[in-house]
Parts: structure tokens; sequence; C-alpha cells
């Protein structure tokens, strides 16, 4: 057996700084192992990462206190909805976005996640 070591990575800025953040539960957060992919949602836009792009950021030699800015997505999806959460089926073929209306309506819209590969 032997113990696992963990070193904590530099932090990556992919939206900008809010003081307005979510009250209530939200995960805005997902990872496709199988197509490279990472998700981040925050208001009414989710963004696609490569998961490499935002890993390569933490090589740069300098402190893991430093934030590191201006990692590309590869797209970028604006709802009308506020967003509260992003989840990938098990194949990770489907990425599913939940969020509400201004007017209080709880909406799912589907996404194939093969689209933002292209």
């Amino acid at each position: 057996f032997q113990d696992f070591q963990f070193h904590q990575m530099k932090m990556a800025r992919v939206f900008e700084a809010s003081e307005d953040l979510p009250k209530e539960r939200a995960s805005l957060l997902t990872i496709s192992n199988k197509y490279g992919l990472t998700f981040v949602g925050f208001d009414r836009t989710f963004k696609v990462f490569l998961t490499q792009d935002i890993l390569d950021a933490d090589k740069d030699e300098g402190n893991f206190h430093e934030v590191v800015e201006g990692i590309a997505p590869l797209a970028e999806v604006t709802e009308e909805l506020v967003l509260h959460h992003l989840d990938l089926s098990c194949d990770e073929l489907t990425l599913s976005v939940c969020g509400t209306s201004i007017e209080g309506n709880l909406s799912l819209k589907f996404f194939d996640v093969r689209t933002f590969m292209n």
C-alpha cells in the first residue's frame, strides 16, 4: 500500500469575478474524461474547455497561489435560463443543463457532447 500524494494546482479564472453568486445549491462543474472536456457554468452561460488546456496552465513556473487567466474555451453557450445544474450522462454523450427562467419555470436542455469537439 502506498500513500497518495496530492499537490495544489494553480487556480484558473474562467469567468469574471462577481459579487452575485448563487445562494441556492448548484452544481456547475462537470468533466468528461472520455472526451477530455470540462464544462463550467455561471449565471446564464456555460463554457466548454479542453481539460488538458487547464492542466497545462499548471505546468508553467510560478507560485501555485497565482491565478491563471486567458484559457480559451472551445465553446461558450449563453441561455435565457439562470443555470443551476450541469451533468453528463453515464456514457458521457449527453450534457444536461438545468435552469430557471425569470418567471421561475424550470427547464432542462440536452446537448450532444461530441458537437463541442468540432
